[in-house]
């Protein structure tokens, strides 16, 4: 009950976020797991110094990997009917007299 609770959460926390968070904890996880396999090896174990230095390497790779693929993946633009926004744009009209029904907009980072 609790497993399926949790993996509801998610779900919807992931469509909340238009997808983008799955992306980025998918790269968190990888690299807790990957730094915690090689913490037990006993290269790491004679060097512990080292770990701080591996650490900022896989977040450096995993930022440089995940953020092009999410933005690759997930559309950047949007757009949102007027009437959703402040009243202050509901009765705009574009340079040929012609009422704005939509506004796009770019998500951004």
């Amino acid at each position: 009950m609790r497993r399926e609770a949790a993996l509801g959460i998610l779900l919807r926390t992931e469509v909340l976020t238009n997808g983008m968070l799955f992306g980025y904890h998918l790269n968190l996880c990888c690299g807790i797991t990957m730094l915690d396999r090689l913490e037990r090896a006993q290269f790491y174990i004679k060097r512990p110094y080292l770990r701080l230095p591996t650490l900022i390497a896989m977040l450096g790779a995993s930022i440089q990997i995940s953020v092009p693929l999410c933005f690759g993946i997930f559309k950047q633009q949007a757009s949102v009917d007027v009437v959703k926004l402040e009243s202050s744009f509901h009765n705009r009209v574009d340079r040929f007299g012609q009422p704005i029904n939509q506004v796009s907009f770019n998500k951004g980072i």
